[in-house]
């Protein structure tokens, strides 16, 4: 009967490290991104036009902490509304161990409570008003402005 008990509490003290590890990995997995594991970002425009960001610059990584915290201050919801266009869309491929995950944001000018994003399992969510109002007032958002790009001159002759 000793031996017995023994073994059950030599067993147990086996699997408990086990456990913890795979509650871990499983809440790790459901977690939004920590800025501290962020190495790079790789941002797209809606021309297509790619910048990357490194987070070991200061600058850099202030607009990585930007949108993770407009990501963790998102609202989810049930689905895209049919009226946003592709051409205000904007992805944003965050790298981590050299693992990207894409999230996809598509802004408003007119409603700033009209903003969205998609998150690489396709859920969506509804990005807080601040937030919208924050990354317009930004120099990132110059694309969704037509006005802000550089003119091109042309010579005939």
């Amino acid at each position: 009967m000793n031996k017995l008990i023994k073994r059950i509490i030599l067993i147990a003290v086996c699997l408990i490290p086990t456990l913890m590890a795979i509650i871990a990995y499983t809440n790790a997995q459901e977690s939004p991104l920590p800025t501290s594991e962020v190495s790079s970002l790789i941002w797209e425009e809606p021309s297509g036009k790619l910048s990357e960001y490194n987070a070991s610059a200061k600058k850099d990584a202030d607009f990585i902490a930007f949108l993770l915290k407009l990501n963790k201050n998102a609202d989810p919801v049930d689905k895209l509304p049919e009226d946003l266009s592709d051409e205000s869309t904007y992805r944003a491929a965050f790298v981590t161990d050299g693992k990207k995950t894409v999230y996809t944001y598509y802004f408003s000018t007119v409603s700033p409570s009209n903003s969205y994003l998609e998150d690489p399992d396709e859920q969506v969510y509804r990005i807080d008003a601040a937030d919208t109002i924050a990354f317009l007032d930004s120099d990132h958002s110059a694309a969704l402005y037509p006005a802000s790009e550089m003119p091109v001159l042309t010579v005939v002759g």
